[in-house]
C-alpha cells in the first residue's frame, strides 16, 4: 500500500529520512506491563525491528522479555539491519513484534507486519487521529486491530533518552495499537496512566 509516506524516502536511496526517528520513553512500556503481560507471556522472545538506540528494547527487558534488535540504519554493528518493507520477516523476526514506527511509514510497516506467517502480535506506538482516516478504513488494516491503550497525557516524541522514563509533553494524543492475525470488529480502547512521567514540562 504506497502513500504519502513513501514522499518522505530518498527515492535514490529508498531510505526514510533520518529525521522521523526519535527515542520512545521507556516509561511508556513500564506504564502499560498489563498489555505486555497479557499479550506476550513473560519471558518470551521479542522482535523490536526498529531499535535505535534501544529503549524500547531496554524497557522489554526491564518487564521481563527477551529482545531481538534490528534497525534501520546502520549506525549499531552489534544488532541486524534489515528493511521492513524489503524484506522476508519470517527468516529473522520472531511471533511477537513490539516496536515505534516511523510515523511516516506507519501504514506500510503495519501491513507488512501483518503479513508475517506466524505472528503471534504486533504492538506498535500510533498516533490517535490514524482512527479517522478514510484510506484505513478502505485497506481493512484495523480489521486486526485488537486493543488501544491510550496514554494518558500528550507524549513529545523528541524527548532525549532517559534512564528515568520522563518526558516532556507535547500535542499529539497517542498510545500503543496491539494487533493481532484475528479479525476483530472493533478494538477495545483501553488507557495508561502516564502522569507521574510526564514532569519535564511542555518543550518550548
Amino acid at each position: 500500500m504506497k502513500g504519502k509516506s513513501y514522499a518522505c524516502r530518498n527515492k535514490k536511496e529508498n531510505r526514510i529520512r533520518e529525521g522521523d526517528f526519535y527515542p520512545t520513553p521507556r516509561s511508556l512500556v513500564w506504564c502499560a506491563k498489563d498489555l505486555f503481560h497479557n499479550a506476550i507471556e513473560p519471558g518470551s522472545l521479542i522482535t523490536e525491528p526498529c531499535c535505535a538506540g534501544g529503549s524500547i528494547s531496554k524497557a522489554l527487558n526491564d518487564i521481563g522479555y527477551g529482545v531481538i534488535e534490528n534497525d534501520l540504519y546502520n549506525k549499531r554493528k552489534d544488532i541486524m539491519h534489515n528493511d521492513i518493507l524489503h524484506s522476508n520477516l519470517d527468516l529473522w523476526c520472531s511471533a511477537n513484534v513490539v516496536t515505534n514506527f516511523p510515523f511516516t511509514i506507519w501504514d506500510d510497516c503495519v501491513m507488512a507486519v501483518l503479513q508475517k506467517e506466524n505472528l503471534e502480535s504486533l504492538i506498535t506506538i500510533g498516533r490517535l487521529n490514524y482512527l479517522s482516516t478514510q484510506s484505513r478504513l478502505e485497506s481493512g488494516i484495523f480489521k486486526h486491530l485488537k486493543e488501544i491503550w491510550v496514554f494518558s497525557r500528550y507524549v513529545d516524541y523528541r524527548t532525549e533518552e532517559r534512564e528515568d522514563g520522563l518526558f516532556y509533553v507535547g500535542a499529539m494524543a497517542s498510545g500503543w495499537f496491539y494487533f493481532t492475525k484475528e479479525k476483530v470488529s472493533a478494538p477495545v480502547i483501553r488507557f495508561v496512566d502516564v502522569q507521574k512521567y510526564a514532569t519535564l514540562g511542555n518543550v518550548k
